[in-house]
């Protein structure tokens, strides 16, 4: 397995992964391919303050990406990164693709001075949110808090 940064070259892997990600947890929302791809270009173009990875295996090709953005904090001129969509292909789960998506966001934001990571976990499956914790809890993450969400 090994990760690579999102570029114009790859940018349809990550669109084929998208596309998992929108029929497992947002089918309740439209998908348009070609906003999905402008997103990706754009991020793939602002490298100082965005990041997308890509997680391949030589046998499956892409199995998961991630993708975060650094900010400053509301009260001083620190940073911070905080995790956009971080997905797995299900057959993947469980492997090392997830902990090494993580790690290359965590280099990222240190290469740009940020001071803290926040990582989300959206999953309704139990026996994944365990494996994660556990993965988050033995990297050195804290749990601060809870995600809600309401359909408007």
């Amino acid at each position: 397995m090994y990760v690579v940064q999102l570029t114009e070259a790859n940018v349809d892997d990550l669109l084929a992964l998208a596309k998992l990600v929108h029929n497992e947890r947002y089918s309740h929302l439209p998908y348009d391919r070609e906003i999905v791809r402008a997103n990706a270009l754009f991020v793939a173009n602002c490298v100082s303050t965005m990041c997308a990875y890509i997680a391949y295996t030589h046998k499956h090709g892409p199995v998961g990406f991630i993708t975060g953005e650094i900010r400053p904090y509301t009260f001083n001129s620190e940073k911070f990164v905080e995790q956009g969509v971080w997905f797995v292909r299900r057959e993947q789960r469980g492997s090392i693709a997830a902990a090494m998506l993580k790690d290359e966001l965590e280099t990222w934001a240190v290469r740009r001075g940020a001071r803290e990571v926040f990582m989300a976990l959206i999953s309704t499956r139990d026996d994944e949110n365990e494996t994660v914790d556990d993965m988050f809890n033995k990297a050195g993450y804290s749990r601060v808090g809870a995600f809600y969400k309401k359909e408007l």
